[in-house]
């Protein structure tokens, strides 16, 4: 999913398209007809059956019946530097001008794995979760699902998604739909440490490194632990409330996290602590959230949509996933009118709602509404 997504986002140009992702046991390849097409012709090799990269690619093709492409992106198990990739426990080494070349490409990209990863990871727009979500219950079923928005091998949620270029009260609210989000789900929320203080990656120097990756690929990738760094509990004290401040850390203190530590943030009720405190018990409260069923509504460019419900309540919920204020007719929604005009809005932490006859407002970066259906 992420080789597709990146591949998706490198241009316009050059339709149709194959991707791969070569690992050192198994590639994995697909097909891209055009913009915004899905991930066809997908399967599964045995590298050690293919005999090379050229070989491997031509099998591809010939097996699915498949013209030569304008163009492949291929994501591989190693650094890109130049023309030349060595795949890492794979004994295939190739030159990607020669490769492009002798497969008669108009363009063929590589890209590292953790670059693939980077380029992919800020797609989170409204029809992106829609199919995530979508496919998710179609294949899980019953099961349940835990969400998590990050974890130890992959950069923080606020440097991911709440992105420095936009004003600090854009990122606020950004990431406080992002929390409700998570909340709302059918699932148990999953809350890496630090995301509950807004915590964004640390910025670390080579000689701080201690993961494999990211020395091994400085500077294109740095490496997995700027989001693995201790949590700042005191701001006034020398470490910050992690250890005694005479021990060696295997990771150094980021003094941009000082700011955001948890005392300082238990005493400003607008604390990004004290928003993630108040949901947590909101969410509590209601229980349709805790047991309920989830139903996606129609597929929207800047909003999300769903029903949670049970047998004695149900919930519309409704996600502005865009930075600035939309308004939506019920149909727009994949609602009927009553579904608008009988919602009664629930007390929650935020704001920004404006519900009239059959149509929904909501302010930018997700202020959510959640209404009861009677």
């Amino acid at each position: 999913m992420h080789i597709a997504r990146a591949a998706c986002a490198l241009d316009r140009a050059g339709w149709p398209r194959l991707i791969g992702d070569i690992g050192g046991t198994n590639a994995r390849f697909g097909w891209l007809e055009k913009p915004g097409a899905p991930l066809s012709e997908t399967c599964v090799m045995d590298c050690a059956e293919l005999q090379g990269i050229a070989k491997g690619l031509r099998h591809y093709l010939a097996k699915h019946v498949l013209p030569t492409p304008e163009s492949a992106v291929l994501a591989v198990a190693s650094p890109v530097s130049g023309d030349s990739v060595a795949i890492t426990n794979l004994a295939w080494r190739f030159s990607i001008e020669e490769l492009r070349v002798d497969l008669g490409l108009q363009r063929l990209m590589e890209l590292g794995d953790f670059t693939t990863l980077a380029r992919a990871i800020p797609h989170h727009e409204a029809a992106f979760l829609f199919h995530s979500f979508d496919r998710f219950e179609s294949i899980v079923g019953d099961g349940l699902p835990s969400w998590a928005l990050s974890n130890h091998d992959v950069g923080r949620v606020t440097s991911r998604w709440a992105r420095d270029q936009l004003p600090a009260f854009e990122r606020l609210a950004k990431l406080q739909l992002i929390a409700a989000l998570q909340m709302c789900l059918r699932g148990s929320p999953c809350i890496y440490q630090g995301d509950e203080l807004g915590l964004p990656d640390a910025e670390l120097a080579f000689e701080d490194l201690q993961d494999h990756y990211g020395i091994s690929m400085w500077p294109e990738f740095k490496g997995r632990v700027a989001c693995q760094t201790p949590m700042p509990w005191h701001s006034d004290a020398s470490d910050i409330g992690f250890g005694s401040g005479q021990q060696w850390l295997w990771l150094p203190l980021s003094e941009s996290h000082r700011k955001l530590a948890v005392d300082r943030q238990l005493n400003d009720p607008k604390s990004t602590l004290n928003f993630y405190r108040a949901l947590l018990a909101w969410d509590k409260q209601i229980p349709v959230l805790q047991t309920g069923s989830m139903r996606l509504c129609t597929e929207h460019k800047s909003c999300l949509v769903f029903f949670r419900e049970s047998e004695n309540q149900t919930l519309l919920c409704v996600f502005n996933l865009s930075g600035k204020f939309q308004r939506w007719s019920a149909g727009e929604l994949g609602l009927l009118k009553a579904d608008i005009s009988r919602a009664k809005p629930l007390d929650s932490l935020l704001s920004g709602l404006a519900l009239k006859a059959d149509r929904i407002g909501l302010s930018a970066w997700g202020l959510i509404v959640i209404g009861y259906i009677s």
